[in-house]
């Protein structure tokens, strides 16, 4: 158990993986009477460099929201909603998952959880590594 900690992010993707980490999360943050900060990060489609290119406002409303529907259905799928009897904090944010997680999980007393990856070594090029990073 993990006694003290403030904070407990959880990396959220959506994935059955990054919903154990959701589930593992929030029975820590219980444990530890802490919060809990489910976190989707989310990056335009094409990447930032193509969205510099070829900038659609339109477009990225739409990937925001559904940055923001992936977490709510993330939160649904895990627990029927907002898990009862703990402070939830979702947040989505625009950027790579390992270091907006990693950013965010900042502070000396913060617990990062991420599910465990399972894509091989070329599903890792094309999905990253937030585990490693």
């Amino acid at each position: 158990m993990v006694f003290g900690t403030r904070r407990v992010i959880a990396g959220v993707n959506g994935s059955v993986r990054s919903l154990a980490a959701l589930r593992a999360g929030a029975a820590q943050a219980r444990a530890a009477g802490a919060e809990l900060l489910p976190v989707l990060a989310w990056k335009p489609v094409g990447g930032e460099i193509a969205y510099a290119r070829s900038p659609c406002p339109a477009l990225l409303r739409v990937w925001e929201q559904d940055a923001r529907d992936r977490l709510r259905g993330a939160l649904d799928q895990a627990f029927g909603g907002m898990p009862g009897g703990l402070v939830v904090h979702p947040a989505i944010v625009r950027g790579p998952p390992g270091p907006v997680l990693v950013w965010i999980a900042g502070r000396p007393d913060d617990l990062l959880v991420v599910g465990c990856g399972g894509w091989g070594p070329l599903g890792h090029m094309a999905h990253g590594a937030v585990g490693r990073f």
